[in-house]
């Protein structure tokens, strides 16, 4: 999602690109696959914003970056390209300054199980990775099922892309 204040005109699948890859630069990342779907939410965004909302199928975009760049131009507003980075990282509980997905997210995991009797986890929950509405086993064999090391090089690279 992203959200984008003062629209001139309805933005089109033309308006962005994408690009996905995991290494530190994007010049090189290759052309993502197109979402299956764009939906333009007015004013639902933050402050009002209207929140442009892109979908793709599961599993097309794992353990990389995806880049979205918007267009310069009449429709959208802005005089430069914009551009925004969203990492995944299947199973990562956000709990360091890498993006490793290990023993650490497991025991966290564990530590926060939501069952049934419980309220469902909120939307934002860390540990929530298949997004279901609970923290349970399902979540924690997708973790196991997902290890990473830099060791091996499958971790997801954290970026610092140019300005």
């Amino acid at each position: 999602m992203v959200d984008i204040v003062n629209l001139k005109a309805d933005l089109i699948l033309a308006d962005f690109s994408f690009r996905i890859g995991n290494d530190s630069d994007p010049a090189n990342w290759a052309e993502a696959p197109a979402p299956s779907s764009v939906h333009h939410r007015y004013s639902e965004g933050i402050s009002g914003a209207d929140r442009i909302t892109f979908i793709w199928p599961d599993e097309v975009i794992l353990s990389q970056w995806l880049e979205i760049r918007i267009h310069p131009g009449v429709d959208s507003g802005f005089l430069l390209e914009e551009r925004f980075y969203f990492g995944n990282a299947v199973g990562e509980t956000g709990d360091g300054s890498f993006a490793l997905v290990n023993a650490t997210d497991l025991s966290r995991i564990r530590s926060n199980l939501i069952g049934v009797f419980n309220t469902p986890a909120e939307v934002s929950s860390l540990f929530d990775i298949n997004h279901d509405g609970w923290v349970n086993a399902q979540d924690y064999l997708i973790t196991r099922s997902n290890p990473t090391s830099v060791v091996n090089d499958s971790d997801l690279e954290l970026i610092q892309p140019d300005p």
